[in-house]
């Protein structure tokens, strides 16, 4: 791809969209497991991107890197809608489906997308530019890493963050089959790094802790006979009894917010925060 115009000196490169994949606990496996766990993390992705219709961007990835433990790819910004529906279902399905033949200790895996103008004229250095280190921050952020940790490992393969800027161009934009509603907001934080940013979170199948707030909510559904005598009798501590939305915090990672109208979303362990759209 060549750049549009020209600023000073440098020349300003086209919109890029970015895709990265990090497998959990990579550092724990035997240095013999390394290399062919590597090999399996770049082969599933493929056969997830084929399955869902994306062969044009396997064949033209743009500054592809794999770096052991994660992925990290450049790719034309008009497969972002794809991308993201069906591509991070499918991701989550290939991985399912190898967790499920091998019945060994699960695969699992964390995915960061995001779009931005960096280099990539086919030189030394393309692909590098604050867009990508972003999308690496979201990648390694503390919320995404305990939505993994909070689910559970047998039914929990994947979970997804995208920026917020994809979020907007892309999926409230309506040019994503995935409805808005299906993500999560969260403020991406890194510990260690003076980094902040609002992203949106995606559980293709939530599990564990993450629907600790659901199950909070059919028990309150279940004790809804209740409520007529909690409003003339409220107990010291019970919420108001017309408030029938639930936000669970757990721990360090995130819960499940609903109501008895329907609606399950994920929010983060940040107040202020994780209030999906």
């Amino acid at each position: 791809m060549s750049g549009v115009s020209r600023t000073g000196d440098f020349q300003l490169p086209d919109d890029i969209g970015l895709f990265a994949a990090d497998l959990q606990s990579f550092t724990a496996l035997p240095s013999a497991l390394h290399a062919p766990t590597s090999r399996l993390l770049e082969q599933l992705v493929d056969e997830a991107f084929a399955e869902a219709g994306l062969d044009t961007l396997i064949e033209n990835k743009l500054f592809p890197e794999n770096r052991g433990d994660s992925i990290v790819f450049g790719f034309g910004s008009v497969h972002l809608p794809r991308l993201i529906c069906p591509g991070i279902d499918a991701i989550d399905a290939a991985l399912a489906r190898f967790n499920e033949r091998t019945r060994g200790k699960p695969i699992r895996a964390r995915v960061s997308i995001h779009s931005g103008r960096v280099p990539a004229w086919g030189a030394v250095g393309d692909g590098n530019g604050k867009a990508r280190n972003d999308l690496h921050r979201v990648l390694d952020c503390r919320q995404l890493k305990n939505a993994l940790a909070d689910a559970s490992p047998h039914t929990t393969s994947l979970v997804a963050a995208i920026s917020d800027r994809v979020y907007e161009d892309v999926v409230v934009a309506g040019y994503c089959t995935l409805h808005a509603d299906r993500f999560t907001e969260i403020f991406a934080t890194v510990d260690g790094k003076t980094f902040g940013q609002r992203a949106w979170l995606y559980v293709p199948r939530p599990s564990g802790n993450l629907l600790k707030g659901v199950a909070e909510v059919a028990g309150r559904e279940s004790g809804i006979a209740d409520t007529a005598a909690d409003a003339r009798n409220p107990r010291p501590g019970r919420s108001d009894p017309q408030d029938r939305s639930v936000f669970q915090f757990v721990g360090k990672g995130v819960a499940a917010v609903g109501g008895v109208h329907g609606g399950v979303r994920i929010g983060t362990d940040m107040p202020g925060h994780g209030h999906g759209r």
